[in-house]
């Protein structure tokens, strides 16, 4: 597997959650990103624990649709949109690689903390 890809597919999900109006299915999110079902359940998961607000709701059919909370952040006032922090959070993690050089610089996760 390449490095950090992972990060890159759970960051696709959230991007395909916050895009979708009425949700996504775990099969259509597998599909979409050419993965099995199991490894959008893992990833949603680990979504879930890292701490985005995600949640399911079911159609008339049973179906499960995921969908991403928009109003989670409503009243924090960083500038930034839910797509830009969640960019950030996900980001850290690639910034690891780079400690000690001069671009690592973590001044934007720093004034999110404040």
């Amino acid at each position: 597997m390449p490095r950090n890809q992972e990060v890159i597919r759970q960051w696709k999900v959230l991007h395909a959650l916050e895009s979708s109006r009425h949700g996504a299915t775990i099969d259509g999110l597998a599909r979409n990103l050419a993965v099995t079902t199991r490894t959008i359940r893992r990833d949603l998961a680990a979504l879930q624990e890292a701490g985005f607000p995600l949640y399911d709701e079911r159609d008339e059919d049973g179906r499960a649709h995921w969908r991403l909370e928009g109003q989670a952040l409503k009243g924090l006032e960083t500038g930034f949109t839910l797509a830009e922090l969640c960019a950030l959070y996900l980001g850290r993690n690639l910034l690891e690689s780079v400690a000690g050089s001069p671009i690592s610089s973590y001044s934007a996760l720093r004034k999110l903390s404040q």
